[in-house]
């Protein structure tokens, strides 16, 4: 369990995220070598020191080591499983402060256990938090809803069910765009009468 931040934007970020933000580091780092190089090099020229440093080859590591560290991250975003991708939109949706903190929760506070599972319906969603109120944690339809991008922008939650002891509450999330288009069309009343008669 870990204890609730306002201001750490990477902490609830998506994984691919952070190793593509690690990655820029790296690179910045081999760019920085390549500066100090020829800092380095200019210095030695002004003061009539015939002798240069050669970083070159250990800036190129670290451009190399970036660009892996850029494919890691675009293959673990391609490879996402969806109940992991859901989760990590729920996590940031209930826990980034830029997106509102519907939990009301205050710096120090433990973090709100976000599981996700597929179910009859679609996922289930399970939140858990004990430092919210339970009033707040069973009323996040609409929070859980709005997140909901990407491969899921069609998904709402369609039901819940909140735990009797108050401990968690399970959101279930369907697809309505699809249900929307199987939808039945009849040309007349009579077809209507038909099928439920």
């Amino acid at each position: 369990m870990f204890r609730w931040k306002e201001h750490a934007p990477l902490r609830y970020a998506s994984p691919s995220v952070r190793i593509l933000v690690l990655a820029l580091v790296v690179a910045l780092i081999g760019i920085m070598i390549l500066l100090m190089q020829m800092g380095i090099n200019s210095f030695r020229e002004m003061a009539g020191v015939s002798r240069c440093d050669d970083f070159t080859s250990d800036a190129i590591k670290f451009f190399v080591a970036a660009i892996i560290l850029a494919i890691i991250a675009a293959v673990e975003q391609y490879t996402r499983s969806d109940i992991r991708q859901i989760r990590y939109m729920v996590r940031a949706r209930l826990c980034d402060s830029k997106y509102g903190n519907p939990l009301s929760l205050r710096d120090g506070q433990m973090e709100p256990e976000v599981a996700v599972s597929t179910s009859d319906y679609g996922y289930k969603i399970r939140v858990r938090c004990a430092s919210a109120d339970f009033e707040k944690v069973a009323n996040l339809e609409t929070a859980i809803s709005s997140c909901l991008v990407g491969n899921f922008w069609g998904y709402a939650v369609v039901t819940k069910e909140e735990h009797i002891g108050g401990s968690y509450v399970d959101y279930y999330i369907d697809d309505e765009t699809e249900n929307a288009r199987r939808q039945d069309v009849y040309d007349s009343i009579d077809d209507l009468r038909d099928r439920y008669v």
